[in-house]
């Protein structure tokens, strides 16, 4: 017998999990993520009441921003904890599910794909400047569980993150890195755009470093034009009438196929299929308009039904 305990983040929650051993069947708690000191300490008894005051085994944390790796998975030691507690490596909420899983104690523990987890061929690292690499900052994870290990492009989409992946049989050929400004509009990134205009505003004097990075990370896109990132808000301003919205949303569309079709290059256009996943995925709305805008470029499914427990076990890293 070996107690598991996972956490895994989503777009505004975390989702912690338990079961009471390693091959069992995982069943999921949703938290909130803990905006202070006293609420990550009622998170913490929480997760405790909710599962019965077991003694953790085997503790998984995924993503969270840490410096580049080459391994899917790492030992979530003290240094690697406090590094993600303090963004040493870059901001982001799922830096928080290592925190709780060292809070929690278990026997032993991993952070697995750190949303930093590189494996991309050489050819995809090289910029066109020398002084800079291509690095991958994606939820590549939830990619490899939708490819269930084909010969596909997968689309993860939410909020903030919207990333295509080319993978070949479980191995990523290239993905998107919208975390540094690449690829499409989403509701809350501004994507990619012009990298003179970037450095226009850079160096005007009227934003600080934090206030531009903000612009392409977390106040771009839908929300920077329309004011909300609630695709369902922005729908019924579209019916409602109004143009603007409708124009961004479709630029929204427009730069998502873009992004689809570059990355369809990379497999020759020789691939089973388009898999769509993540929290938007449940979006049947903005669904049918993917599949309208690139049902050429191939079939299109949607793949949401995802199992965490498993596919680590799968791959070897529980």
């Amino acid at each position: 017998m070996m107690n598991l305990l996972i956490a895994y983040p989503t777009d505004d929650e975390m989702r912690v999990g338990f079961s009471e051993n390693k091959d069992s069947k995982t069943s999921f708690l949703s938290i909130g993520y803990p905006t202070s000191h006293k609420d990550f300490e009622n998170t913490i008894k929480e997760v405790v009441s909710e599962m019965g005051n077991p003694v953790f085994d085997f503790g998984v944390a995924c993503y969270g921003m840490t410096q580049k790796t080459d391994k899917p998975s790492i030992k979530l030691t003290s240094d690697v904890v406090k590094s993600l507690s303090a963004c040493e490596y870059g901001v982001d909420p799922s830096n928080m599910t290592s925190v709780l899983i060292h809070a929690l104690n278990p026997n032993k523990a991993i952070l697995a794909y750190p949303l930093t987890y590189d494996c991309l061929s050489p050819i995809a690292r090289l910029s066109g400047i020398p002084e800079i690499e291509r690095r991958t900052v994606a939820r590549t994870m939830d990619h490899l569980m939708a490819g269930e290990s084909k010969k596909a492009l997968t689309v993860y989409l939410s909020k903030g993150e919207m990333s295509v992946c080319a993978q070949d049989k479980g191995k990523v050929i290239d993905i998107t890195n919208s975390y540094d400004g690449e690829g499409p509009m989403t509701p809350t990134r501004s994507g990619f755009f012009q990298q003179k205009c970037v450095y226009s505003m850079a160096f005007s004097g009227k934003y600080s470093r934090e206030e531009l990075l903000d612009k392409i990370r977390v106040k771009g896109g839908m929300l920077a034009y329309l004011g909300t990132s609630d695709l369902n808000e922005v729908y019924g301003m579209i019916d409602g009438g109004n143009e603007k919205a409708k124009l961004i949303y479709d630029a929204m569309l427009y730069t998502l196929f873009k992004e689809i079709g570059s990355k369809s290059a990379w497999l020759c256009g020789d691939f089973e299929g388009i898999v769509l996943t993540g929290p938007l995925s449940d979006n049947k709305r903005l669904v049918e308009d993917i599949k309208t805008g690139i049902s050429k470029l191939g079939n299109v499914s949607v793949n949401n039904d995802l199992c965490v427990a498993t596919f680590l076990r799968n791959q070897g890293i529980i």
